[in-house]
C-alpha cells in the first residue's frame, strides 16, 4: 500500500483543514466569548442579588450568601449549556453521558456532596443564624457566613475558621446565643445578686443585671 503524499493530496488536506477551520473556529471563538461574558454576568448578578437582599429586611441574613451562590451557579450552568450548543455539542447527549458517569462522580465527590446535603439541612432547620456563637465539638466561634458547602466562623480571639457543613451537621451543636437572655435570667438568684438586696428590690436588680 502506497502512503506517499503527493502535492495533490496535500492540497486536498489543506483545503479540508481550511474548510473545517473556517466553519469551526468562529463557533469556538463565540463559545469562549460566551463563557467569559457569562462568568462576568454571573458574578455581577450574584453581587446584585446579595446587595438587594441586604437592603431587604424580609430575607434572613443566613440565606443571603446561599441565595447569591445559587443564582451564580444557575447562571453559570445556563452559560455552559449555551456555549456547548454553540460548538455543536448536543445537550441531550451530554446529559446522557453525565448521567451514565453519575455514580463515579458521586463517589469521587462524596465529601463535597455530603457538605452540600448538610448545608441544605442546616438551612432548613436553622439551628443557628448569622451572628450566633456556636460550639460544635472542637469548633467554636461566631457565625459570619453560611454557604452551601461550609460555614465561616470567627473565634473569640479573632481567628478565621472554615468549618465544613458535614462536620457541623454530624456533631451535637451548642448555640450560646439563642435564648441567652432567658438563660441569664434563670441564673440570676438572690445569692448571685447579693445578700444585701431585699426581696422587694429583686426584680429591679435582675433587670439591672
Amino acid at each position: 500500500m502506497d502512503l506517499t503524499l503527493t502535492p495533490t493530496h496535500l492540497d486536498r488536506l489543506a483545503e479540508v483543514a481550511w474548510t473545517w477551520a473556517a466553519a469551526f473556529l468562529p463557533r469556538l471563538v463565540a463559545a469562549v466569548l460566551i463563557l467569559v461574558i457569562g462568568t462576568i454576568v454571573a458574578r455581577w448578578v450574584s453581587r446584585a442579588v446579595y446587595d438587594i437582599s441586604q437592603r431587604t429586611t424580609h430575607i434572613d441574613p443566613t440565606l443571603r450568601p446561599v441565595l447569591a451562590s445559587m443564582i451564580r451557579y444557575a447562571v453559570l450552568i445556563l452559560v455552559l449549556i449555551v456555549a456547548l450548543g454553540q460548538v455543536g455539542i448536543q445537550t441531550a447527549s451530554l446529559l446522557a453521558v453525565v448521567g451514565a458517569a453519575g455514580l463515579a462522580i458521586g463517589l469521587a465527590l462524596q465529601g463535597t456532596l455530603s457538605n452540600f446535603a448538610a448545608g441544605l439541612m442546616l438551612l432548613w432547620l436553622r439551628p443557628f443564624r448569622i451572628g450566633d456563637f456556636i460550639e460544635v465539638g472542637a469548633i467554636a466561634g461566631t457565625v459570619r457566613e453560611m454557604g452551601l458547602f461550609a460555614c465561616h466562623l470567627e473565634t473569640f480571639d479573632g481567628m478565621f475558621l472554615f468549618a465544613p457543613n458535614s462536620a457541623i451537621w454530624n456533631t451535637p451543636l451548642k448555640n450560646h446565643t439563642r435564648n441567652a437572655q432567658s438563660t441569664s435570667l434563670s441564673r440570676a438568684t438572690p445569692t448571685s445578686i447579693g445578700r444585701a438586696t431585699s426581696w422587694s428590690r429583686w426584680p429591679s436588680a435582675i433587670a439591672a443585671s
